[in-house]
């Protein structure tokens, strides 16, 4: 890691100096803030046990205050049991705890005001963890992965939680969202399957795409009178969900937000919401000016597609695999195929499928490529996979971190070529079509053609 950011220095004009890092009872440090603080930095032969960070380092006369806790700086310590971490540290930084499976329990002190993209992600042997009320800020994916994480108290301290912060904890079994936070953004409690209770303020004005995706425990929820914005699949194959009232203030509900909630009964819109309403006896929400059937449920009075003469424009013209095109309006036909009434799925687990399939490129590595892919498919009747589509590739431009001789912090742009970035989604585009998938469904149970959306996260460890 040294000789990585030494090499960094060179080729972006700063010249590095030997005590830039310093090493004092087993734990590495960086000198930061002009040579006045410490960050706790990563160690090639990685941090194991119990590990105490000090809150004041003493080397060479000079004593530092150790303020935070560097990027990736435990990053794979499979071995590492517990640590404390004093009252001077300020920030976790990103991934700065990536993959510690050994980690069971963190306890984070009230002076930390920020938690890093990816800071504990796939840490999925915490058990518990303790967010003080001094923390502003949650990173993107900062929790990601923590299967055995139960529960989790998020003081009104915090302002902002990043996309995916909890995604893929399945043991997390209740939430409480602070009124201090005004969106849920994308993913953010995506496969939380365990989740059966979710307290929503009324701060929250937008609920982001799929950020309650497949949380199959929730049988009811509390959508409050402030939520204007229901995103994507935001809701989407929770299968216990019960009931839904949407309040009059949501004015935007996105494609299939509640897809494949197979045991909803009760369905109601506030009558005095503008933008949408229940249909003559209920049960479904219908957008009022176009009659267009947004969701049903098996009490319904209409059906999933359009109802008797009710016509519906193609929620997704854009991306269509029927050939509808814009301004043109879908058949029952193409309504099916993209919102069956139970979607296409992988049969297995597809965290464990990745893991055994998934293959980083050699070229992504090499310019440092990750993110997310997003593909759009064609599962047939048979279960086989056809047009596949790019629906989000990883960006081609990214940030890498360096610092300079007084140890302060800088972010430089470098662009990926394109030959890297198509790399992984041809990548991804090769997992999918090599996956056997059972077929979506239509009212009546038959297997159809429908299509399918998946993502796939690509990170470099």
């Amino acid at each position: 890691m040294k000789l990585l950011l030494q090499l960094l220095a060179f080729l972006f004009g700063f010249v590095p100096i030997f005590s830039q890092y310093i090493t004092v009872d087993d734990i590495d440090y960086k000198i930061i803030n002009e040579g006045m603080e410490l960050s706790v930095s990563s160690k090639l032969s990685h941090y194991s046990g119990r590990v105490v960070i000090p809150e004041n380092v003493s080397y060479k006369g000079k004593s530092y205050k150790v303020t935070s806790i560097g990027d990736r700086a435990f990053v794979g310590c499979r071995d590492l049991t517990s640590i404390i971490i004093p009252n001077s540290v300020t920030s976790i930084g990103d991934g700065a705890f990536i993959s510690c499976k050994g980690l069971t329990s963190i306890t984070i002190p009230n002076s930390v005001k920020s938690i890093g993209l990816g800071a504990f992600e796939w840490c999925d042997g915490l058990i518990s963890i303790s967010i003080p009320y001094s923390v502003k800020s949650i990173g993107q994916c900062a929790f990601l992965g923590c299967s055995a994480l139960t529960s989790i108290v998020i003081p009104n301290s915090v302002k902002s939680i990043g996309e995916s912060a909890f995604e893929n904890c399945s043991n997390l079994t209740s939430v409480n969202i602070p009124n201090s936070i005004t969106c849920i953004e994308t993913e953010t409690f995506m496969n939380c399957s365990g989740l059966t209770s979710v307290t929503i303020p009324n701060s929250i004005t937008n609920i982001g795409a799929m950020a309650f995706f497949n949380c199959k425990g929730l049988t009811s929820i509390n959508i409050p009178n402030s939520v204007v914005s229901i995103g994507y699949r935001a809701f989407s194959d929770c299968s216990s969900l019960m009931s839904i009232a949407i309040p009059n203030s949501v004015t935007n509900i996105g494609n299939y937000a509640f897809g494949d909630c197979l045991n909803l009964i009760s369905i109601k819109v506030d009558k005095d919401n503008k933008i949408y309403n229940s249909g003559e006896n209920g049960n479904a929400i219908i957008e009022t000016s176009s009659n267009k059937v947004v969701a049903s449920c098996k009490n319904s009075n209409v059906t999933r597609g359009f109802g008797k003469g009710i016509r519906q424009p193609n929620p997704d013209t854009k991306n269509s695999v029927n050939g509808v095109k814009g301004g043109d309006f879908a058949t029952s036909r193409d309504y099916a195929s993209r919102f069956p009434a139970v979607e296409a799925k992988y049969p297995g687990n597809w965290n464990q499928y990745l893991q055994s399939n998934l293959k980083y490129p050699t070229i992504a590595i090499e310019n440092e490529a990750q993110g997310v892919v997003r593909i759009e498919f064609v599962v047939g009747k048979d279960g086989s996979v056809s047009q596949c589509k790019i629906l989000k590739n990883v960006p081609r431009t990214m940030q890498r971190v360096y610092y300079d001789t007084q140890g302060k912090k800088h972010y430089e742009t470098f662009n990926i070529p394109e030959s890297a970035v198509n790399a992984l989604a041809e990548e991804a585009i090769r997992v999918i079509r090599a996956a056997k998938w059972t077929p979506g469904r239509d009212e009546h149970g038959n297997p159809i053609t429908s299509v399918k959306v998946q993502e796939i996260q690509f990170v470099l460890q």
